[in-house]
């Protein structure tokens, strides 16, 4: 029995975490030809995009040390996997601020992502012409509850 829970676990949270990705990393132009214009202050694609300290590999270890993989299973969500969407800026100074879920499946899931990204560490943010401008990321996790035998 203790054998098939852990297998479970680790099921769990290798579907999580080997499907956790990027979804994308929107960015929109801030400025018009004449440079005048500023919609947003967000950070175009030419210019550098805000990243976390040590790149994607540390972004990705530090949500699965802030995440629990098992929340969903531990809630009672039907058998699945559930693809929760959350949206969030990172500001001038490298702050997380904004997060929000596209996605609403519940059981914890959401929340537990929210909380995670309210937490996190300052990241080194997108710069417009060599000033540090708001950036907004689009991020996917992946949460998959097993059958149960």
């Amino acid at each position: 029995m203790l054998q098939m829970i852990i297998k479970r676990s680790i099921l769990a949270s290798a579907l999580l975490f080997l499907h956790c990705y990027l979804l994308q990393a929107q960015t929109a132009n801030t400025t018009n030809n004449d440079s005048t214009n500023k919609v947003n202050n967000v950070s175009s694609a030419g210019d550098v995009d805000a990243t976390f300290p040590g790149g994607f590999d540390a972004w990705f270890s530090y949500l699965r040390k802030s995440i629990d993989p098992d929340i969903a299973t531990k809630n009672g969500a039907p058998t699945g996997t559930y693809k929760v969407t959350v949206g969030f800026t990172i500001g001038p100074d490298g702050s997380v601020t904004g997060a929000k879920a596209a996605t609403n499946f519940g059981y914890g899931m959401e929340s537990a992502v929210i909380k995670a990204f309210k937490r996190s560490p300052k990241w080194i943010p997108a710069k417009q012409n060599g000033k540090n401008v708001i950036a907004y990321k689009v991020q996917a996790l992946v949460f998959a509850v097993p059958k149960k035998k």
